[in-house]
């Protein structure tokens, strides 16, 4: 299993305003993976969600929402990845991102 990291960051001044690193959060898996998405200390996850819907793609948040990790067991395809978080009360929904299961 492949494990990869994502790193979220949060700027209120910039568009949009969730970026992802590296890669702008577009992930290359090509086996069973889990994906980790550290959040920066200015917000909380809230929601993760795949489209196409893929019940294949499980994820915990962790309990004080600096967290996000997928399990992967997807079949072969390209997804999109949306991140909801709350920063002080106010929820953003990411820009959709891209995994290609190969």
């Amino acid at each position: 299993m492949a494990a990869k990291t994502i790193n979220v960051n949060y700027n209120r001044n910039q568009t949009p305003p969730v970026t992802f690193a590296p890669d702008n959060g577009n992930v290359t898996i090509t086996e069973s993976s889990t994906i980790t998405f550290k959040a920066d200390p200015n917000f909380t996850y809230t929601n993760f969600w795949t489209t196409p819907a893929n019940s294949d793609f499980g994820f915990t948040i962790a309990p004080n929402g600096d967290l996000v990790v997928t399990d992967d067991d997807a079949d072969s395809g390209t997804y999109e990845y949306t991140i909801s978080i709350d920063v002080n009360g106010s929820s953003f929904d990411s820009d959709p991102q891209i995994i290609n299961r190969q």
